[in-house]
């Protein structure tokens, strides 16, 4: 069975299965088991320990509700689409550069590698980021590519909003947020304030994301309708690209992949994160967030051999990024998944929410050398409130010339004041201009993104951690490291020996009361099974009661899952030991230098 199927196999029996199997599912939902909850919510923790507490990111947590008119001020409305065909005959719709690459990759497998037409399958497969909707459909009608579900004919291209939309109440439109961070836009002001008007700082959020993929290439989690992100966004002062700590990571290495190098058909070359500033591919601010990336895929237990940041092309770009870099994983499907980007905005978001909005969404800068700037404020005949005043003249000089021209044309202008509406009457105020030194202005900040797909991040930790036992390949076991496994240590009675089951469950209370995730295990199998069903969903140590254990000084053995070596340890150790080693403090090596390795028990059960 290929390494595919059975991670495949392994995911649905132990961590995931379809929502709402008995009423034959919906396509692309999945539930997550108790242990799928379990390394999700691990993974998330791991996320929020190095983006969140380390960089002392202002954490919030918004609605998933958006206002269709904040999802038009962003060019989500209008420009977040994909391209589809459609079955002529069924109406099924296919995403279109999946459905190319899928089709030729099938074709792959039946042509030789030394073929013409094999070398130029590859090279369209690896060119479909950066092809137009036309170049798409020539490649369609050239290869003669049908519907995968009918064999159908397949209409023209079409662009599809990918937004969930709904209602809520008698109110306008709205729809589910298909990212994060227009949330944390809009509320820019708020956060600025916040943080006593400084720049730089950082917002992340976690939460649910919906977009609506078509059905076709259906790979479990790693292509939702509703997915988890974990956003950050770094907000800073254009005119200082630099961050503070760079320099702590300027030689860390990483596989990079320009833009150039993919049109070019070229590999991802190792270089240094100093070398990619140098080179211009990136700033330090990026560079920074690409380190922290590649330290928390790490963490997890990804290979980072087999991760690479892909820059896109300008024609991939999405509508709000200046620059994008992908961090993908090779899986063992052979294909590189997306699994975070990494993205410029520039001040895409926060001009244009001001410009919609009329709220300035900006940061006021200190200037070198103080300049004479242009002021209108509002003189009144007549006394006004101090508030009125104030909120008059606090708006910008387009907003103050609308309500001239208002007055100007109609003689009156309504304003609302804290408790009433108050008319303003033409003759009675005006807009009068001068000249003031000013050693401030008000400026748009630039925004940093890195952006993580939970459920991706997760089926490539599955995918990197998947091994067979070498003497028997129906073994299967995951690799996962200890701080992200679902369970960190099971304990099992050694047979049904009532005794062994007594001081076992009084092992796994101990554990658990001192803040161990443990888990009993005490089914009516084999010792040799029971392991086998641990190792199967990752756990990292197995402790043993057995009939040595009866004895005082009373012991357990300790084992490792991926060495399967045992150590006979006291039970009063047993909490100092699983906590340095599920922290990496020690390995599970360095043990057999303190306590004997188990080779058999000295009491047997014909002596007890």
């Amino acid at each position: 069975m290929e390494k595919k199927n059975i991670l495949d196999d392994v995911m649905k029996r132990r961590f995931l299965n379809s929502s709402f199997e008995i009423y034959d599912g919906i396509a692309r939902f999945y539930d997550l088991g108790p242990l799928g909850t379990k390394l999700y919510e691990n993974i998330i923790e791991c996320w929020k320990l190095l983006f969140v507490k380390q960089e002392r990111s202002l954490h919030i947590k918004c609605p998933v509700i958006t206002p269709a008119k904040v999802l038009s001020a962003s060019g989500h409305l209008q420009r977040f689409t994909d391209v589809f065909v459609k079955d002529m005959q069924t109406g099924e719709m296919f995403r279109l550069d999946h459905l190319i690459s899928d089709n030729l990759n099938a074709r792959l497998s039946t042509i030789d590698k030394n073929n013409d037409v094999f070398r130029q399958y590859e090279e369209i497969i690896s060119s479909l980021n950066h092809l137009t909707i036309q170049e798409m459909q020539s490649i369609v009608e050239e290869y003669s590519i049908l519907s995968p579900s009918t064999g159908n004919q397949l209409s023209k291209p079409f662009e599809r909003n990918l937004m969930f939309k709904t209602v809520v109440g008698s109110s306008d439109d709205v729809y589910l947020r298909p990212e994060l961070s227009q949330s944390a836009f809009v509320n820019f002001t708020n956060y600025y304030l916040y943080n006593k008007g400084r720049l730089p700082f950082a917002v992340s959020q976690i939460g649910s994301a919906f977009r609506n993929e078509a059905t076709t290439r259906s790979s479990g989690i790693t292509r939702l309708r509703e997915f988890t992100l974990a956003e950050l966004l770094y907000f800073f002062d254009p005119q200082q690209t630099s961050h503070p700590k760079y320099k702590s990571v300027k030689d860390v290495q990483l596989n990079f992949l320009s833009a150039c190098a993919q049109r070019e058909d070229k590999q991802a070359e190792n270089i240094s994160l100093e070398e990619a500033v140098n080179r211009n591919l990136v700033n330090e601010i990026m560079a920074y967030f690409f380190a922290k990336t590649q330290l928390f895929f790490r963490e997890i237990g990804v290979d980072v051999s087999k991760l690479r940041f892909r820059q896109h092309s300008s024609n991939e770009l999405a509508h709000y990024a200046k620059s994008c870099w992908d961090a993908e994983c090779l899986t063992s499907s052979g294909g590189w998944l997306e699994c975070a980007g990494i993205s410029d905005r520039n001040c895409f978001d926060l001009e244009n929410h001001t410009r919609v909005s009329k709220s300035a969404l900006t940061f006021n800068r200190s200037l070198t050398i103080p300049v004479l700037k242009k002021f209108k404020e509002f003189e009144f005949a007549i006394s006004m409130p101090d508030e009125l005043v104030d909120r008059l003249n606090d708006k910008t000089n387009e907003e103050k010339e609308e309500i001239e021209r208002q007055l100007n044309e109609n003689g009156e202008f309504y304003v609302k004041d804290f408790t009433e509406v108050v008319c303003l009457k033409r003759g009675l105020v005006k807009l009068v201009e001068s000249l003031k030194e000013v050693d401030t202005e008000q400026a748009f900040a630039h925004v940093i993104e890195p952006s993580f797909g939970i459920e991706r991040i997760m089926y490539t930790v599955f995918d990197h951690n998947l091994r067979l036992r070498k003497n028997n390949e129906r073994k299967v076991y995951f690799t996962f490291p200890a701080n992200i496994s679902p369970i960190k240590c099971k304990v099992f009675p050694l047979g049904s020996n009532d005794d062994h089951k007594m001081l076992a469950s009084k092992v796994d209370e101990y554990l658990h009361s001192n803040g161990i995730e443990c888990e009993l295990d005490d089914a009516r199998l084999s010792i040799g099974k029971r392991y086998v069903k641990s190792d199967e969903i990752g756990t990292p140590y197995g402790v043993t009661v057995d009939f040595d254990s009866l004895l005082e000084p009373h012991s357990v053995t300790l084992r490792d899952r991926d060495s399967t070596m045992q150590v006979r340890v006291p039970i009063e150790s047993l909490v100092d030991i699983l906590n340095n080693l599920i922290s990496g403090k020690v390995t599970f090596e360095s043990l057999t230098d303190q306590f004997p390795i188990f080779t058999g028990q000295l009491q047997s059960k014909t002596t007890n």
